[in-house]
């Protein structure tokens, strides 16, 4: 690779093309899709059935500390966690843009 070629800027059309190889492949969307069904939606992780179908789609993309062995004790430390911080979370009606306030 060409050195000068690491400094110029990333264009939205590579950002774009990246993600279109990406979609094609694996199955991040379609694996995110399951959750959504899942979740109706919208993800409330005081129901725990939306808290097992998240530590799933966690599995299913690498995060092997979290071992369905261990499901149930992470079902409750995230519960715990979410119990506490609920109100400090944005709500997801808000623009990325917004919270980050540009």
């Amino acid at each position: 690779m060409d050195p000068s070629a690491r400094s110029q800027p990333v264009t939205l059309a590579h950002v774009a093309m990246a993600c279109l190889m990406f979609d094609s492949l694996t199955r991040y969307n379609e694996s995110l899709s399951e959750l959504y069904r899942t979740a109706h939606g919208r993800l409330d992780l005081s129901l725990s059935t939306h808290r097992e179908a998240l530590l799933k789609w966690l599995n299913e993309w690498g995060c092997r500390h979290l071992s369905k062995e261990q499901h149930r004790v992470a079902s409750e430390s995230i519960l715990l966690w979410y119990e506490e911080n609920a109100e400090k979370l944005e709500s997801v009606a808000s623009p990325l843009w917004g919270i980050l306030g540009t």
